[in-house]
């Protein structure tokens, strides 16, 4: 089909969004995605994966979770996944609205039987902790210290945003609070948090909501970043720097982090929220892709993000060898010869297709007459290729005819009445 990436994950129709479940399990990466295989609009959420081993080579995508049951007729919203005893789980967040469009979501475990399919075992999160709106949603799975827990993006009743943590006890996931930062003003709902660590930095990866534009930040729609410090899973303290954004482009949020034996890899959705009407693929019945896994590397407490190694075996194994002088010289004989030729264009196409008195054509006075000589005799000291040597004879060709236009123009001029 055309218009299609070469490279990053997508598909064939419908509409795809945020990452999900990303993990490895049993010798393969496993990528789940938001999908919407019946249009193009952000309704009809199933999740949709694929495994690799590579970052090169993916299995054909599967549906893996359809909104198919009552507490989840609206959506099988973004969420999370890990290997546990071998065995894969997906946490998610189940959306289900009334006629008055009031929603209520639900956290719900899956896990995957022998024979691959994936079974919506139980809700384990069934109402929105008091002091919140129903804004709540986005499970992410990560461990501090040898326990689990849960960080979500949630909205305060005061309509700011936040993220919430609970803790797996005995198999239960209890509330345990609200994430202690120092933005208690920032955006009025957090999307898809993410925490983890790298090195002896804990990560908060998430997606503020409605922070107001500022002169060199916070220019797209809606922000994806992330905060660097520690984390007190005891407290719930998040001591940290900053906020810094990942991506400055228009087409990234919702990123999600892999861990894996020290990688951090980050998948991301090349897409926005509330934007549909810019994407023309709509035409073609599909819409979104996937971004190119990166990985995160801590450095003087920045992430930095780049291409995962693997994605090296794409790259053409082929070299030309150059000749770096010649080429500058070329370059800059070309620059002048088209330099010269742009200024006569300007000038002819003025005296040709107008009335306008060439006299008056600054271009004219100041540039031809002054550094005419300068440049033909600069491109003749640069320029051996007879290619270029034409141009320049083009060029002078054309200067001759402009001035005879000129004069000729002038002498047919009546000389003005000074008393007019």
């Amino acid at each position: 089909m055309q218009w299609h990436n070469k490279f990053h994950l997508e598909m064939p129709k419908g509409l795809i969004n945020d990452p999900n479940g990303l993990c490895y399990h049993q010798g393969k990466y496993q990528i789940f995605f938001q999908w919407n295989p019946f249009g193009c609009e952000h309704k009809h959420k199933h999740w949709a994966y694929t495994q690799t081993t590579d970052f090169i080579n993916y299995t054909k995508p599967q549906i893996a979770l359809a909104p198919i049951d009552k507490f989840d007729k609206d959506g099988c919203y973004s969420g999370s996944a890990r290997n546990k005893n071998n065995k894969l789980e997906i946490i998610y967040t189940a959306n289900l609205k009334d006629e008055q469009n009031i929603r209520y979501p639900r956290q719900v475990l899956v896990k995957q039987n022998d024979d691959g399919e994936f079974i919506k075992e139980k809700i384990i999160i069934d109402t929105v902790p008091e002091g919140y709106t129903t804004h709540f949603r986005d499970p992410y799975i990560f461990a501090k210290n040898n326990r689990s827990f849960i960080i979500l993006g949630a909205q305060r009743e005061n309509l700011t945003g936040c993220a919430l943590i609970y803790e797996e006890i005995d198999e239960n996931w209890i509330f345990r609070g609200e994430l202690k930062t120092q933005l208690t003003d920032f955006g009025y709902m957090w999307e898809c948090p993410n925490l983890f660590t790298i090195d002896d930095k804990d990560i908060l990866v998430f997606c503020p909501q409605g922070l107001k534009a500022q002169k060199y930040q916070y220019q797209n729609l809606y922000q994806a970043g992330y905060l660097i410090g520690q984390f007190n899973p005891d407290t719930l303290e998040f001591t940290h720097g900053k906020f810094h954004e990942f991506d400055m482009g228009f087409d990234f949020y919702a990123p999600q982090v892999l861990v894996h034996e020290n990688r951090h890899i980050l998948i991301g959705w090349v897409g926005m929220p509330d934007k549909l009407q810019d994407y023309p693929t709509i035409d073609d019945g599909w819409v979104h892709s996937l971004t190119l896994p990166r990985e995160l590397i801590l450095k003087d407490d920045k992430l930095y993000q780049r291409p995962i190694a693997e994605l090296n075996k794409l790259n053409q194994n082929t070299t030309t060898k150059i000749n770096k002088n010649k080429i500058s010289k070329d370059i800059q004989a070309l620059g002048i010869a088209l330099m010269s030729a742009s200024i006569f264009q300007i000038v002819a196409c003025q005296i040709i297709t107008s009335n306008v008195d060439v006299k008056n054509i600054k271009i004219f006075n100041d540039v031809f007459s002054n550094c005419l000589v300068t440049i033909i005799q600069d491109v003749l000291n640069k320029i051996n290729s007879l290619a270029l040597g034409t141009c320049i004879f083009a060029v002078i060709i054309l200067g001759i005819y402009v001035s005879i236009k000129v004069n000729k123009k002038t002498k047919d001029e009546p000389e003005q009445n000074e008393a007019e």
